[in-house]
């Protein structure tokens, strides 16, 4: 489990100006990922942004599958929400449960990782009266390589814990957090007190590279349970969106972000004529050879590294 604080210097506006809102999110999206685009990664941010929005403002439930290969930025988009709202993130991967059930500790410790305690009070499970915590979900939840609980590739691992039966009662544990309009009763020790999670107030990011299906393939309800997903959960995971590759004008973005950050070390280290030909260089690399814009990024930043390197070692 991994949580993640906002790091943006800049509030997002009120709530109650959604438009105003949206604007912040798609500006801080296209800078941090794209740039003025205007292809179908730029409109995959776009219709995120909206999404994010509608949750924010609207406390509209948010279940949302993003579907890219490895290097897409899946990550680095669920971060760049994250703090453009001002709102933690935690992003689990999902074949590191160890648990079945929402009771025992890991699972409760992820939760708790985006929720502020509210109020106690008695409540009924199972006929049983037990003290319980509301929380109010507040921030958003990564649930990171969803695709490796598929039933397609079973046989591809040694490990029983990753057998058929395994993912499959991973996938029936999701289940009641991804209802939209379910409540989740999590326990992180035999004696505290309960976690009670509404789960309409909380956004889930399901990412996955589903390799398993041919480039380009489009991804819905119906593709997911036939690759081995629970119908329930193929229906909870929410809309699909699928992030496209890089392209030149994409390149040219990344190009100008990193050496923006980068000319700064170069003039604290005094070679700022380092990064001159920055863009010529970058602009030999095959783009597709990169999954997105993570990969295509650390490849640039490779390049202005070892410019640096030479020119101090002149």
């Amino acid at each position: 489990m991994t949580l993640v604080l906002p790091t943006l210097t800049s509030a997002p506006p009120p709530r109650e100006d959604a438009p105003a809102v949206l604007a912040h999110v798609l500006a801080v999206l296209k800078a941090t990922v794209v740039g003025d685009d205007g292809g179908p990664l730029e409109r995959a941010l776009a219709r995120l942004a909206v999404q994010a929005t509608a949750w924010y403002c609207m406390e509209l439930p948010w279940r949302t599958l993003l579907a890219g290969p490895t290097g897409s930025g899946k990550s680095l988009i669920a971060r760049t929400i994250a703090a453009s709202l001002g709102v933690p993130m935690v992003r689990f991967c999902v074949t590191d449960m160890a648990e079945a059930t929402w009771s025992g500790p890991q699972l409760s410790d992820t939760l708790r990782g985006l929720c502020g305690g509210v109020s106690s009070h008695a409540a009924q499970t199972d006929g049983v009266t037990m003290t319980v915590r509301d929380v109010a979900p507040r921030g958003i939840l990564v649930l990171d390589e969803i695709c490796k609980l598929s039933l397609a590739s079973y046989g591809d691992h040694r490990h029983e814990r990753e057998s058929a039966s395994w993912r499959r009662g991973r996938q029936e544990t999701l289940l009641p957090l991804l209802d939209p309009e379910g409540v989740v009763t999590a326990v992180a020790a035999k004696d505290a007190v309960p976690l009670r999670i509404e789960t309409h107030k909380l956004a889930v990011l399901s990412t996955g590279a589903f390799a398993m299906l041919p480039t380009g393939h489009p991804i819905t309800s119906r593709t997911l349970t036939e690759v081995g997903f629970l119908p329930e959960l193929a229906d909870r995971v929410g809309s699909v969106v699928s992030l496209p590759g890089v392209d030149a004008r994409v390149r040219t973005h990344l190009v100008q972000v990193r050496q923006s950050a980068y000319d700064g070390l170069a003039r604290a280290l005094g070679v700022p004529d380092a990064l001159v030909a920055l863009s010529d260089a970058a602009s030999s690399l095959d783009i597709e050879s990169f999954a997105g814009p993570r990969s295509l990024a650390h490849a640039v930043e490779g390049i202005a590294c070892d410019r640096i390197v030479r020119a101090l070692l002149r």
